[in-house]
């Protein structure tokens, strides 16, 4: 089955040509810094975040895939699911989009909002 999807759609934008992707849950998401090492400064949202989602590509890994999204690549992520708060984020549904040929290393995320 295939699922077409705007390049605008993908966070941080990005060409999808040559990319697969998979359907994934958000797990986890927290404030970071440019290299994903956790800061606490979980409910303000001007600050580098990092998404943690699972997927069948994820397996049960230790550690699950993660997204790095600046400020504002955040801001249009959390808008496109019509939430406030970032801990509305946590169990949506999300494509994962990879490198076709580049490993397993998370490239972008395509919100997938099913509310409306």
């Amino acid at each position: 089955m295939e699922l077409e999807m705007s390049e605008r759609l993908v966070v941080p934008e990005q060409d999808l040509e040559n990319k697969r992707a998979f359907v994934a849950k958000i797990i986890g998401v927290f404030s970071c810094d440019s290299n994903g090492k956790e800061v606490f400064l979980m409910g303000h949202i001007e600050t580098t975040m990092m998404i943690r989602i699972m997927n069948k590509s994820c397996g049960y890994q230790e550690f699950p895939c993660c997204q790095i999204l600046n400020p504002e690549d955040f801001k249009r992520f959390r808008e496109s699911y019509g939430v406030m708060k970032i801990e509305g984020l946590i169990g949506k549904p999300v494509v994962s989009v990879y490198p076709q040929d580049l490993g397993e290393e998370l490239c972008g995320l395509i919100p997938l909002n099913m509310d409306g």
